[in-house]
C-alpha cells in the first residue's frame, strides 16, 4: 500500500511539473503570437492608410490633370476633339472638375506676368 501510494505521488508531482513547464511554454507561445498578431494589425492599418493617401493623390493627380487640359483647351492650345480623345472625357465634363491647387497656379502665375509687364513698362 505504502509503494502504491508513493508511486501515485510520484505519478503526480510528475504531472505537476510537466503540466507547470506546458503552462510556461504557452505562455511564451502567447506572447509570440500575440507579437505576431500586433504587427500584422499594424502592417494592415499602414497599409489601409497609405492605400487611402494614395487613392487621394490619384484622384487629385486625374482631376489636375483635366483641369490642365481645361486650360490649355480654353486657350485654344489643343482642338476640342484632341483633349477628348486623348483623355477620354469631353471638355464639358472637365470643366465641370474643380482643382483649387491648379486655380491657385494660375492665379499665381497671372500675378507675375502682371508684375513683369508693369516692370518692364
Amino acid at each position: 500500500a505504502m509503494t502504491t501510494d508513493i508511486l501515485r505521488l510520484e505519478s503526480a508531482a510528475g504531472l505537476r511539473a510537466w503540466e507547470e513547464e506546458r503552462a510556461k511554454k504557452f505562455g511564451q507561445w502567447r506572447m509570440a503570437v500575440e507579437g505576431l498578431l500586433d504587427a500584422v494589425r499594424l502592417a494592415l492599418r499602414r497599409g489601409a492608410a497609405n492605400s487611402h493617401v494614395l487613392d487621394g493623390f490619384i484622384r487629385r493627380r486625374g482631376a489636375m490633370e483635366r483641369a490642365y487640359a481645361q486650360a490649355l483647351a480654353a486657350a485654344g492650345g489643343l482642338e476640342k476633339q484632341a483633349v477628348e480623345s486623348s483623355l477620354g472625357v469631353t471638355v464639358e465634363d472637365m470643366q465641370a472638375v474643380r482643382c483649387p491647387l491648379l486655380e491657385a497656379l494660375m492665379g499665381l502665375q497671372r500675378q507675375v506676368a502682371q508684375a513683369r509687364d508693369a516692370f518692364g513698362a
